[in-house]
């Protein structure tokens, strides 16, 4: 016996001693720590609709925008201010060689006190913990058939061409490869976005009812210090049960930026999507096939001025028209139809407006996915950031947005699911960052928005009335590592 353990105890040691010949692994991530109060956040993540109501303090409901997903909160303003805190870690192990590697990259979330013993994701945090929790976020594996070009294969994260737009920051499960061809460099790929009937159902079992996605994606530097490209996407979906038969989607779009000068970007993006879901659910179309024609775009300009940075962005979504009866959908298709938050258009960094990117499980927005209820939007959005002292930071923003398209004096969100305004709200908020060590920020955050008459009731609603204006403050903790 004796002599068996220390043969298994020279085999490890020769195999620890082997691995740093083999691979170099790394590991990097963050933990961050949220303390919120808020008038509307609940602990949960998706597109608002605020009232105002005696009864009861916060619903959440699914509601389902034709012909394609769309999640709501309902969030009664008058009820309770809300106070908790959150945490999420985040750890990202790599193992790699000189042309091949792999990516493992898992989450842990929590609000503190909500439970122990628990076997689930989003919980943990109560006394004793002990929750088996673990989440992932990526398992790939990634290698250079040449020098300039690398493949990932397996679930991954991607952002498109378009701020996020369509997909942004979105973990699917595919083939992505990148090559640079001086001065063009290209991106390719095909993901898996569903496969089979959605769960639960047993509608089309027997059938083939995959979602797939392929993508193309070309740029073209001819100047340093410029940059455009051509960006196409297909959505083949060959079922979405309970609403159309098939769908397919092809996004055709452009994207550039140019450096103006040392303090001057402009950027910018456009795309059109195309399309048709065949044999849509009743009240969805005048027809059996529903045309899909939207479209999106986008400026940004970054300006470095003296010791700050500040820009200004501007977007316009398409959006349908909630009133009218048609063979049309005019607003646009995400990733949002498929998986909460695979749509994440961030890039103007409000707290109310649009989600953040620095938000944990407390993720609720006005607009959290950018097809906007299939309504369309309008918003633009400006920062400046700058020193104030050493290892302190702030920043503040403005930002405004609004429906594309919404309903008439007799629509409401209350009563209807249909804004009779277009305003949705105008948003102002601040934020002072403290760097107490390196990788470790101490943030204050604080954001105002005063709501428009998108979320005026419709006349004669009774027991509704337009909600207070939204507020939320917080302290982050973050390390990075």
């Amino acid at each position: 016996m004796r002599k068996s353990l220390l043969v298994l105890a020279a085999i490890f040691a020769l195999v620890m001693f082997a691995v740093p010949a083999m691979a170099e692994v790394n590991l990097s991530g963050f933990i961050r720590v949220n303390s919120i109060a808020s008038n509307y956040e609940r602990y949960d993540a998706g597109q608002i609709l605020p009232l105002k109501t005696d009864v009861g303090s916060a619903e959440t409901f699914v509601s389902v925008a034709a012909p394609f997903q769309a999640r709501l909160l309902l969030i009664n303003t008058n009820a309770s201010t809300a106070a908790y805190l959150e945490e999420r870690g985040r750890l990202r192990f790599e193992a790699k060689g000189e042309n091949v590697g792999a990516v493992a990259f898992f989450e842990i979330d929590m609000r503190f006190g909500d439970s122990q013993y628990a076997v689930n994701r989003n919980q943990g945090g109560g006394l004793e913990g002990d929750s088996i929790n673990l989440e992932t976020k990526n398992l790939y594996i990634w290698f250079k058939p040449s020098a300039n070009h690398t493949i990932n294969v397996g679930l991954q994260n991607f952002t498109d061409s378009f701020r996020g737009v369509l997909f942004g920051a979105a973990d699917f499960a595919g083939i992505v490869g990148t090559a640079k061809l001086e001065p063009i460099d290209i991106r390719y790929g095909y993901a898996k976005l569903k496969d089979a009937a959605a769960a639960g159902t047993l509608i089309n079992q027997d059938k083939n009812n995959d979602t797939d996605l392929w993508l193309l994606e070309g740029h073209l530097s001819p100047v340093k210090e410029a940059r455009i490209g051509l960006d196409l996407y297909f959505i083949n979906d060959h079922a979405f049960p309970g609403t159309y038969s098939s769908a397919k989607v092809y996004t055709i779009g452009v994207d550039g930026s140019i450096k103006v000068g040392e303090p001057l970007t402009l950027s910018a993006f456009a795309f059109y999507q195309t399309g048709k879901a065949k044999n849509v659910a009743a009240g969805l179309s005048t027809g059996t096939d529903l045309k899909i024609q939207g479209y999106a775009a986008d400026v940004r300009v970054d300006l470095a001025a003296g010791p700050g940075k500040g820009f200004i962005e501007a977007i316009w979504i398409s959006g349908d028209d909630p009133n009218t009866a048609d063979d049309k959908f005019k607003g646009i298709t995400t990733g949002s139809t498929y998986a909460l938050a695979a749509s994440f258009y961030a890039s103007t960094d409000m707290e109310i407006l649009l989600p953040n990117i620095a938000d944990i499980n407390t993720s609720e927005a006005l607009t959290y996915d950018a097809a906007n209820l299939g309504l369309g939007l309008f918003h633009v959005g400006a920062g400046f950031t700058m020193p104030l002292m050493d290892k302190l930071t702030g920043k503040v923003g403005l930002g405004h947005s609004r429906f594309v398209k919404a309903g008439n004096d007799a629509d409401s969100f209350a009563s209807t699911g249909i804004p009779g305004g277009k305003t949705m709200g105008t948003e102002i908020n601040a934020k002072l960052t403290l760097n107490l060590a390196k990788g470790l920020d101490l943030s204050g955050i604080a954001a105002y928005a005063l709501l428009g008459d998108a979320y005026d009731p419709a006349p004669g609603v009774v027991g509704v009335s337009s909600p207070d204006d939204l507020w939320k403050a917080l302290a982050r903790l973050n390390y990075a590592f």
